[in-house]
């Protein structure tokens, strides 16, 4: 028998995009799923949704929004060997679980299968897509990605700390230092839809430059840091005079008045890894354009 799979979905105040989503999972040609929906507390009607047009799918309602951490409650609760996260504006092509648990079961040292993630304008023409190779990869996207969950219980979950926003690179940092292999392949695909309901530029830019902070403060050897750390302080300034905003230096205030908690939860990287990994230093500061 095929091994289960939990579909992971964590949403706040996307009701329609969660209805695409869980009927787009009926056409999969896996058959043993269980999916998982956290509601992060919305207001949009997404429990009357759930509860009276979706009744399969395990539901569970936060009385606030915990933000990443309702993507960990929704992996603890978990029962599948293997683990997908999709948004809740995101979902797999027809066969992408079938080659993602065929990818685990090939090679246990891969913990995580990165999905290719395409916009669904480009769905007619997957036929035609040029197959890459696979790729060793530094990271993942929560849109669209394989997990076996026996890693998530050696390495731990994403960093509820964060709320939002390069969660998913924390967990790769460990995941990779733990010697398991994250692999992109491209022809395991997941779609992307562009939702009609936006977030607030100011909020990306707010949580991406905290957190920034935070994942070189917690994994950066003291050596290595120093330069970051002022290349890092001289771009919030930086982008706050060119885009005339405060939110880059309250971001960065906000990390620091935090960070003893994150110093006292310092990893040490392995330096292959260190090697391998590029965080994404210049794009936090484009978010707010």
């Amino acid at each position: 028998m095929d091994p289960l799979v939990s579909v992971v979905i964590t949403t706040w105040n996307r009701k329609e995009d969660l209805r695409g989503t869980l009927l787009q999972l009926k056409n999969q040609d896996y058959n043993n799923l269980e999916i998982i929906v956290v509601d992060n507390n919305s207001n949009d009607g997404t429990r009357g949704l759930l509860e009276e047009g979706f009744k399969e799918v395990r539901s569970i309602f936060l009385p606030e929004n915990l933000g990443v951490e309702g993507t960990n409650i929704g992996m603890k609760e978990a029962r599948g060997e293997h683990i997908l996260l999709l948004d809740n504006d995101s979902f797999p092509k027809e066969d992408a679980i079938v080659k993602m648990v065929r990818v685990f079961k090939s090679d246990p040292k891969i913990g995580i299968v990165a999905f290719n993630i395409r916009s669904p304008i480009y769905r007619r023409e997957d036929k035609e897509y040029t197959v890459q190779d696979p790729q060793s990869a530094y990271g993942f996207s929560g849109g669209g990605a394989g997990i076996r969950r026996t890693i998530l219980e050696e390495v731990g979950y994403f960093p509820k700390e964060f709320f939002l926003y390069l969660c998913e690179q924390d967990l790769s940092l460990r995941v990779l230092n733990a010697g398991y292999e994250i692999v992109h392949y491209p022809d395991i695909i997941a779609y992307h839809r562009t939702s009609g309901v936006s977030r607030a530029r100011r909020e990306i830019a707010y949580y991406y430059t905290r957190n920034l902070v935070w994942i070189l403060l917690k994994y950066y050897p003291f050596n290595r840091l120093s330069p970051k750390m002022i290349e890092l302080i001289y771009m919030v300034f930086y982008a706050s005079l060119e885009q005339r905003t405060f939110v880059y230096l309250k971001a960065l205030l906000d990390a620091l008045k935090g960070s003893g908690k994150i110093l006292s939860s310092r990893v040490k990287i392995k330096e292959e890894v260190l090697r391998r990994v590029r965080i994404p230093t210049r794009l936090v500061f484009t978010h707010y354009r």
